[in-house]
């Protein structure tokens, strides 16, 4: 410390507070003593600068939070408008699809219900147009100029199936398993596989007439008891039918899908997609007076098919033959038909 002479320093009143200690001066109360006029210079110079860059965070942070807010609402922008553009593409597709059944021959109510619940078909079509003007139409550049619904129109009439997975697809087959069953059926026009499909729903899936509703519980009842103690000998109809319950009850619902007419009847031609070969007046028909002369009552044909699908390729004779053999036993219940079918008559 350096001792200061009092009469050095004329003491003046600088008019803002200060510090009781500044480097190089010597302070009294709230006065600096100077030998000078007073100079104005920053107080606590950190303090200041920590205030500025306090400031220059939340400028930041808001103008950050600004452009992400801004690029947010450019995201949803661009969401909203391609999703805005997917919905008008499947619409203009399902028109395409609606007319393109129209020209095979299909009514205008049934190309529109169709078109309407065939999701699968109208994406493979919608995709197949978007990646075709993505890599470019090297086939033909004039479609390229084309509209969205001719270019569908395009697509649809280059699968070849002509309209069958479409249909296929309404029954309650997944697109895959359409595309598979459409190509057994390459002989038809789609207008008389809907005609055969009717009529085959018609003779073994109509409307039960039944006083209750019990038999779909008890044909499940029966299948189970059936792959679980049959013990006779397995031949290619008897794997072919357990192989079909066997995919049921890979499905969600197992065995309970019978349960309704309209999943039992698309499971049966997923399974035997060649019941649409056979013919209804002269083979399917004879069938099921078969089963009806033999006692089965309607309400239960579509249970005997399900029981054992392959009874449907029998010659009918055959079938004939084997019921008569049923009716020499003097105990036999014609409801439990499925039972006997599988044994070896001839």
């Amino acid at each position: 410390m350096v001792k200061i002479q009092t009469n050095w320093f004329v003491p003046v009143a600088v008019p803002f507070p200060v510090p009781h200690k500044v480097e190089g001066c010597y302070v009294m109360s709230k006065c600096l003593l100077s030998t000078h006029p007073p100079t104005p210079f920053e107080v606590d110079n950190d303090k200041s600068r920590r205030r500025r860059r306090r400031r220059r965070r939340r400028s930041n942070w808001s103008c950050g939070c600004g452009s992400e807010e801004a690029h947010a609402q450019r995201q949803d922008l661009s969401e909203s408008e391609s999703e805005s553009k997917r919905e008008l593409e499947v619409l203009e597709a399902r028109r395409a699809i609606s007319s393109y059944l129209g020209e095979l021959g299909v009514s205008e109510e049934e190309s529109l219900s169709i078109a309407w619940n065939c999701p699968g078909y109208v994406k493979m079509l919608v995709e197949g147009v978007r990646d075709l003007d993505e890599w470019g139409w090297e086939a033909d550049e004039e479609i390229a100029g084309l509209s969205f619904k001719d270019k569908i129109l395009h697509v649809a009439a280059q699968k070849g199936d002509k309209g069958k997975i479409a249909y296929l697809e309404t029954l309650g087959l997944t697109l895959s398993w359409s595309i598979n069953v459409a190509g057994y059926l390459s002989a038809h026009t789609l207008p008389s596989l809907m005609h055969k499909v009717t009529r085959i729903k018609q003779l073994f899936f109509s409307p039960s007439d039944n006083d209750n509703n019990n038999h779909p519980s008890l044909l499940m009842r029966n299948i189970r008891l059936t792959m679980r103690h049959l013990s006779i000998s397995i031949d290619e109809d008897l794997q072919r039918t357990f192989s079909f319950f066997e995919k049921l009850q890979a499905k969600p619902g197992g065995l309970n899908i019978l349960a309704s007419q309209d999943s039992a009847f698309s499971s049966l031609i997923q399974s035997f997609p060649r019941m649409l070969h056979l013919s209804v007046d002269n083979h399917l028909t004879l069938i099921l007076d078969s089963l009806l002369n033999f006692g089965i009552p309607t309400s239960r044909v579509s249970h005997i098919i399900l029981a054992f699908p392959p009874l449907l390729f029998w010659n009918h004779q055959i079938l004939q033959t084997r019921l008569l053999a049923v009716k020499q036993v003097p105990t036999y219940r014609p409801f439990h038909l499925f039972f006997v079918t599988c044994l070896p008559y001839n």
